[in-house]
């Protein structure tokens, strides 16, 4: 836990350093200047925010919630206890801003289905929900508390066309992906072991189009996780890619510069 943390916070000096770009300034790609200032430097007031962090709040008054098991990677608080909602939600859901830079995303793409590794309360799913409309939308979960939470605040959000599934990523992804057929957008987050990651990229990009976009959560959580975005980004297929030290942006289309950017987000 404490070299993660200091791991952490290195990283972050280093990101405060050295990203750049945060207005688009010094941009030559026209793709990449517009997503800047039309998506990341979004500042209008939507009103999905509103309704999905009301819906947080009360959600975080709820009483203690039951986790038996941890699937993923690097739990703080072990395999078996309870704990608050609302604790849960802060330890493992994204926060707001990441949260409506996947609603900005997914509202400026216009994805037509959508993936999910990672559902956690369903805070993310939320986001990601309100900006897709109802397209094909897939949402992964190991722990069945957890996957009923998501359910229990999607169904009072109104995105009950949001599929929760539950189960270990490795069993559930391969069928999953030859029932979608193309993933157009996805995100992940849940499993931050080095090997699973890259396992899931590669999966995924297998089934993606060219102009489909994947995402990445705490690309600095650790050393493994960090490997995995840098192997990633160095991966032939991926012609852009955003360092927004939080969250990694992925980008598969031709035509792109083949840059990694590190932008101050």
């Amino acid at each position: 836990m404490f070299e993660r943390t200091v791991w952490h916070g290195w990283n972050y000096l280093k990101y405060l350093l050295f990203s750049r770009h945060r207005y688009g300034h010094g941009i030559h790609s026209p793709f990449l200047f517009d997503l800047i200032t039309r998506v990341l430097n979004d500042k209008k007031k939507y009103p999905e925010y509103k309704k999905i962090e009301s819906l947080w709040n009360k959600t975080g008054g709820e009483t203690g919630l039951m986790i038996t098991d941890d699937r993923g990677a690097g739990s703080s608080y072990g395999k078996h206890l309870t704990i608050r909602t609302g604790k849960m939600l802060r330890m493992m859901g994204v926060d707001r801003k990441t949260g409506r830079l996947l609603f900005r995303l997914v509202k400026y793409f216009g994805p037509r289905s959508l993936l999910e590794l990672g559902t956690g309360g369903g805070i993310s799913t939320l986001y990601l929900a309100a900006a897709s409309g109802e397209i094909p939308f897939y949402t992964v979960e190991g722990r069945e508390e957890l996957a009923e939470l998501a359910k229990r605040n999607l169904e009072r959000a109104g995105y009950g066309f949001v599929q929760v599934m539950t189960g270990d990523f490795d069993e559930k992804l391969p069928g999953l992906l030859e029932k979608m057929g193309t993933v157009d957008f996805a995100f992940i987050d849940g499993n931050h072991r080095e090997e699973a990651t890259l396992k899931y990229f590669d999966a995924i990009t297998g089934r993606s189009g060219e102009e489909s976009v994947l995402v990445f959560d705490d690309i600095y959580w650790s050393r493994a996780m960090t490997r995995a975005w840098k192997k990633i980004i160095a991966d032939p297929r991926v012609t852009l890619s955003l360092d927004l030290f939080r969250a990694g942006v992925v980008f598969l289309r031709k035509g792109l510069p083949g840059e990694h950017v590190r932008i101050r987000f």
